[in-house]
């Protein structure tokens, strides 16, 4: 089984967040590979998977968004 890094960003759920976040991951040419959004009020954590780590951190820290790393494992390699 392949591990990966995963992000966990905190997100208002309000409308056109989730929108934001990915048009402002495409703008520095970072392809989502996994998305996992829950429905709750509030922030929300947004889980992401990226083909580009440290260009989505940086984008989420530009956004001054909180954000965690953690290792995930995958069945099979997403490239």
């Amino acid at each position: 089984m392949a591990v990966t890094k995963q992000l966990s960003v905190m997100v208002e759920n309000k409308r056109g967040a989730l929108a934001e976040v990915c048009s402002k991951l495409a703008e520095k040419a970072v392809n989502i590979l996994g998305l996992m959004v829950p429905e709750q009020p509030g922030e929300a954590p947004i889980r992401f998977v990226v083909n580009s780590v440290e260009t989505a951190k940086k984008v989420f820290e530009a956004l001054r968004l909180k954000y965690t790393e953690e290792d995930e494992a995958v069945k099979k390699p997403l490239n």
